[in-house]
């Protein structure tokens, strides 16, 4: 984009100085070729493309600048003047002969005929152009730069009044891998320097904006320099056209913000994947960041040798509403805002309330069976590690999402807090909800609330991995590439270990715990053989009946079955372990109850008998609260009491 807006600066240049000096085509010496002419020789190898520069009949040099003219024509009291064809070329002697990667390809223009006007009378054989006004490139106009930069359009105009370059006609442009057109034109806004002795276009001094008007299609090429990383190819179709603020290096895509919402008439961003799937982002404004960089300089380098280019620094998406979507990752996002800071690796998701009703818009993500709903996402990155950390802020949740073929692998979890949720992906990866926070398993009826709930995961990321040795670079790359920036993939609430504080109430079923101030539960999953205490088999039978089930060594042994109703205990710490069987009820097991002790049994078939009270200081249950399973109750005194008997002790 620079490159495009250097030419149109330049394209002023050669009638804003009056300093010209005609350069006429001189008769060639005998034996030896002018100087002038091995300069126009040179020139015309850049207009491969127009035959006629090679025998143009008018040729002037000022400096680097080159204009090639057939026929010209004074009028207006010679106060304007109209040359047909025109071809322009300024050199390019900024660059470093020794620096490979330096384009110093010059820029050049051409159209169908050119008329410019001036405050004073044109004088070709002196050379004096005057304070140029206004001008007008006509016909085909065809302007070329470094980096393959290529500018193509129709009537191009110019005003001192304005201070602006503009068109009406589509154009069509090219920079490096970067293509695209605009239907409506351009504007180019010219800035005026500070000295008082010159006016209008002969005060040019830099460009502060280009517009490309009307409906605007670019298509944008980032090649990879990693190995393993493939290239990114995007589309983006702006509906209301595109502005480049050349003070803040600020470029905006528009779509029309007072228009119903509809995919043609916002801005619409579209990158195709390797498998065939799109990636899309949709939003009424997107804003692209840039700023410079100073190329790293090699040991022993000059410092006057490292070039200032410009990089993306920023992508933000805005609209009343921000809407992303990639068929590769199963991701659909909706939000209000959405900024990605490239340098800080910080991808910020935001709503707002809608303007007409007050209604809050909240930040929505679906992925899989997974739905999270919150007013701010903020996601973290490690550079070539990929995530480093997700925080939800303001109340929200986590819920399943209803499919007719849910996903068996990932465990149906709803998730609620009011004040944020936090994933940590540190040494552990840990999850952190606070302010009234609720998670619950629906399908095991397991379930937990409280003022902060803090869930340690397992670490199956890294059982999944590919295996990357250290150093190997080019597959960090690959690894992280394959990763989404939204993908809720960490959130699968895999506890290994949860803690939670205060007003603590746990549910499993057939159990009810309450903890006033901590509880601890440690999980444990069958297969793993992660407990020494052998589970128990759940056959519904008599409150103390046996049961038979096999220990996994092929034999059969007899389990005691868990007390059958409804068993409700509290005390100021919990501390247990939770052994999740598959196909069956998770089984909490060797239970600590420490801290003012209550437990209320209610038997289901026989409340007289089987119901009981007990309160003490410390409980111990290795087994859980199963049936002829030894509890251990101790307190200053103990008691156990039954409708029929009351028992007091020590222990």
């Amino acid at each position: 984009l620079m490159s495009v807006y250097a030419a149109y600066a330049s394209l002023t240049r050669p009638w804003l100085t009056v300093d010209h000096k005609p350069a006429l085509t001189i008769p060639r010496k005998a034996g030896k070729t002018p100087e002038k002419s091995r300069i126009f020789e040179t020139a015309v190898e850049h207009f491969e493309a127009d035959s006629w520069v090679q025998e143009a009949n008018g040729k002037f040099r000022d400096g680097e600048r080159l204009l090639f003219f057939d026929k010209h024509e004074l009028f207006n009291d010679n106060r304007s003047i109209r040359v047909k064809p025109v071809a322009l070329l300024w050199g390019n002697k900024s660059g470093d002969d020794d620096d490979p990667s330096n384009d110093k390809a010059p820029i050049t223009a051409t159209a169908d005929s050119a008329q410019l006007d001036a405050s004073t009378k044109f004088s070709l054989g002196e050379g004096q152009f005057g304070k140029i006004t206004s001008g007008l490139l006509a016909g085909d106009v065809r302007i070329t730069g470094p980096d393959q930069l290529r500018l193509e359009g129709r009537t191009f105009y110019i005003d001192d009044d304005a201070m602006k370059i503009w068109t009406g006609q589509p154009v069509q442009f090219q920079w490096q891998g970067h293509s695209g057109h605009a239907e409506g034109g351009a504007e180019i806004e010219l800035v005026s320097s500070s000295d008082p002795e010159q006016a209008g276009l002969m005060s040019v001094s830099n460009v502060s904006r280009i517009r490309l008007l009307g409906r605007v299609k670019c298509n944008l090429f980032f090649a990879s320099k990693d190995v393993g990383r493939e290239a990114v190819t995007l589309t983006v179709n702006a509906a209301n056209g595109f502005e480049y603020f050349v003070p803040t290096r600020q470029g905006t895509f528009s779509g029309f913000v007072d228009r119903e919402l509809k995919v043609d008439n916002q801005v619409l961003v579209e990158r195709p994947r390797e498998d065939g799937s799109v990636d899309k982002l949709f939003c009424s404004q997107l804003v692209l960041g840039l700023q410079p960089k100073i190329r790293e300089s090699v040991e022993g380098e000059k410092a006057e040798k490292k070039r200032e280019n410009l990089e993306l620094a920023s992508i933000t998406a805005d609209g009343r509403r921000v809407v992303y979507h990639s068929e590769f990752d199963d991701i659909r996002a909706t939000m209000s805002i959405l900024r990605f800071q490239l340098f800080d690796q910080t991808l910020e998701m935001l709503g707002r309330p809608e303007a007409a009703t007050g209604k809050p818009i909240y930040v929505d993500i679906r992925q899989g069976a997974r739905h999270l709903v919150s007013p701010r996402v903020l996601v973290s990155f490690l550079e070539r590690r990929g995530l480093r950390s997700i925080e939800c802020s303001g109340p929200g949740r986590i819920e399943p999402v209803e499919s007719e073929e849910p996903d068996q692998s990932i465990p149906a979890v709803t998730a609620t807090w009011n004040k944020s949720l936090v994933l940590d992906r540190g040494e552990e990866d840990r999850i952190i909800l606070t302010g009234t926070a609720s998670v619950s398993y629906p399908e095991q009826d397991m379930g937990l609330d409280a003022e902060t709930i803090e869930i340690i995961l397992e670490d199956e990321d890294a059982k999944d991995a590919p295996l990357v040795e250290h150093g190997d670079r080019a597959r960090e790359e690959e690894v992280v590439g394959q990763r989404s920036l939204v993908s809720m993939d960490s959130m699968h609430f895999r506890a290994r270990e949860v803690i939670a504080h205060q007003d603590v109430l746990m549910t499993v079923t057939g159990l009810t715990g309450k903890a006033r101030e901590k509880l601890v539960v440690k999980f444990a999953n069958l297969e793993k053989g992660a407990l020494s205490v052998q589970p128990v088999s759940v056959e519904r039978g008599s409150e103390s009946g046996d049961s038979t089930a096999s220990d996994g060594s092929g034999k059969s042994s007899t389990k005691r079955a868990p007390l059958k109703g409804l068993t409700e205990f509290s005390s100021d710490t919990i501390e247990a372990s939770l052994l999740m069987v598959p196909d069956g009820d998770p089984q909490l097991q060797d239970i600590w109850l420490k801290g003012g002790v209550s437990v209320v049994h209610t038997s289901e078939e026989n409340p007289a008998a089987a119901s009981f009270k007990a309160n003490g200081n410390v409980l111990h249950a290795e087994g859980g609260f199963i049936g002829d399973r030894e509890i251990n109750l101790f307190g200053d005194p103990a008691s156990v009491v039954r409708e029929t008997a009351r028992i007091e002790g020590k222990r």
